[in-house]
């Protein structure tokens, strides 16, 4: 499960300071651990819990704006500390550089084959 690596860390009381979220299939360097999960098909199926209180970065892979959707109202159900968005559609970050950094990620992200 996505977040169960997320969930054991924060249960031994350690937190990372945010959490990546990618929807679609990822370039080969991005790779799962705790503080990187990969979402691939519904949602729903994963426990949200290990996100409460920490940022979120949600970043858009390929054309995925659906499950993008989805994934978006998941995490949002699990109340996180805050949340940055990068998608086709536009960035939003917590501010002016983090949503400069998160336009620099989506413009790279996609400009690899995956």
């Amino acid at each position: 499960m996505a977040t169960a690596a997320l969930a054991d860390m924060r249960r031994k009381g350690r937190s990372p300071r945010s959490v990546w979220v990618y929807v679609g299939k990822p370039p080969k360097y991005i790779t799962q651990k705790p503080d990187v999960m990969v979402v691939e098909r519904n949602p729903k199926t994963i426990d949200w819990r290990a996100v409460v209180s920490l940022h979120v970065d949600l970043v858009e892979v390929g054309n995925n704006a659906a499950l993008l959707l989805e994934t978006l109202d998941c995490i949002e159900a699990a109340k996180p500390k805050s949340i940055g968005v990068a998608s086709r559609a536009g960035v939003i970050g917590i501010n002016d550089d983090h949503t400069q950094l998160l336009q620099k990620l989506m413009r790279t992200i996609n400009a690899f084959p995956v």
